[in-house]
């Protein structure tokens, strides 16, 4: 998720009219752009229950039966 942030940040920065935003480029935009840290790190959250959620619905949905040797 880290790395769309890069490639937006390097080539467009936005895009005309955030047509290319995520939402790496928003929380920096937010909270060093704007000044606006707590909405900043509210977004930082967002993300890792994002993170979070996404991590353990593949933990769910691959896991398989446990091989011992």
């Amino acid at each position: 998720m880290n790395g769309s942030y890069v490639l937006v940040q390097l080539t467009t920065q936005g895009g005309p009219n955030n047509a290319t935003q995520v939402m790496g480029s928003y929380l920096y935009q937010q909270a060093f752009d704007n000044f606006n840290f707590g909405y900043g790190a509210a977004i930082g959250v967002m993300i890792l229950v994002l993170n979070l959620a996404t991590v353990l619905i593949c933990q769910v949905v691959l896991k398989k039966e446990k091989v011992e040797f």
